[in-house]
């Protein structure tokens, strides 16, 4: 090859060089400084559809992750106000990795009490199907008013077992946790009527 050759050849490797560096660079600086891309105000309001995520997969605002986020977003805006694009690009970050851990521990929790939800429904729904069966031994013999009493309180017991079942079923998981000891109190108060009712039926027989 002649030397002619070799540095026409040499000069075009240097340029494709030169070339791939700047198609690497250039739309990332032209980027960061806000020529290219989404601007500042569309890159807060992201961080802040993501906050809001994790807030409808039950993230509360005092969890350590939350809040980070939510300050996060705030020292974004204020940089933002200022002009101060670097500043408000680094809060961004913050923000955006808060707030998919907010996501994260929102999700984990959410089907933590899933699982203890479904486990309560489970017993109740069994405690039920014990009740309805000793309801029906136990008013074949009672008289009118006794028995009239006794299906009112077995009325008033599947309404509250059933509220709570709905409840689950329309992913109140928290809800179910929390009205669960009033449902089983409730439970247990009619299962000792029954329990005192049939006693008091094979005494007098």
């Amino acid at each position: 090859m002649s030397p002619l050759a070799l540095l026409l050849l040499r000069r075009v490797t240097l340029y494709a060089v030169v070339l791939a560096v700047l198609l690497a660079t250039v739309p990332r600086l032209l980027t960061a400084f806000g020529v290219l891309g989404p601007s500042l105000e569309e890159e807060i309001g992201s961080a802040e559809n993501s906050l809001g995520a994790a807030r409808s997969y039950g993230a509360k605002a005092d969890e350590p992750a939350y809040k980070r986020a939510a300050e996060a977003i705030a020292k974004a805006r204020e940089h933002a106000a200022r002009s101060e694009r670097w500043p408000a690009k680094r809060a961004l970050g913050e923000a955006r990795e808060a707030a998919l851990e907010a996501q994260r521990v929102a999700l984990a929790t959410r089907e933590e009490s899933r699982r203890g939800a479904q486990k309560t429904v489970n017993e109740i729904d069994r405690q039920l199907n014990e009740l309805e069966d000793l309801y029906g031994d136990v008013v074949k013999q009672l008289e009118k008013p006794e028995a009239e009493r006794l299906l009112a309180m077995m009325k008033s017991t599947r309404q509250k077992s059933a509220t709570l079942i709905l409840l689950f079923d329309e992913q109140g998981y928290e809800k179910v946790l929390a009205g669960a000891a009033d449902v089983r109190s409730i439970l247990a108060a009619t299962r000792a009527e029954l329990l005192a009712a049939r006693a008091a039926r094979r005494k007098s027989s």
